[in-house]
């Protein structure tokens, strides 16, 4: 008995595999260095980011940074402007942390989050 259920626990395992290899990532979040980060001028242009918490050689990502996007300073929510007068100090920090979300599928920015 235990042998026919194992089977057929195989065999369903088996028979869900082709769906298990179609399942795709929509929403990429990266724990970066603040350092890693290239800001656009405005919040309609393009972020260039180094996908590595440390100093690293990997490639830079690009993503675009649209309206929509949010943003966050130490914990709490503020508008692009505010966001770009902080980054700075905390790009320059030795304990400076960014986590950047963004979407797979059209590389949109959802969120830029940094601490330090």
């Amino acid at each position: 008995m235990k042998t026919l259920k194992f089977v057929i626990l195989f065999v369903a395992l088996a028979a869900l595999q082709p769906a298990f290899a179609q399942i795709k990532t929509l929403i990429n979040a990266v724990e970066t260095a603040p350092a890693n980060i290239i800001l656009p001028a405005s919040n309609s242009g393009m972020m260039t980011f180094r996908p590595c918490a440390e100093e690293c050689d990997e490639d830079y990502e690009r993503v675009r940074v649209t309206p929509e996007t949010t943003f966050s300073v130490n914990g709490g929510k503020v508008k692009w402007e505010d966001f770009r007068k902080s980054f700075p100090a905390i790009r320059q920090s030795d304990k400076g942390y960014a986590l950047v979300s963004y979407d797979t599928t059209n590389k949109t920015l959802i969120s830029l989050e940094i601490a330090g």
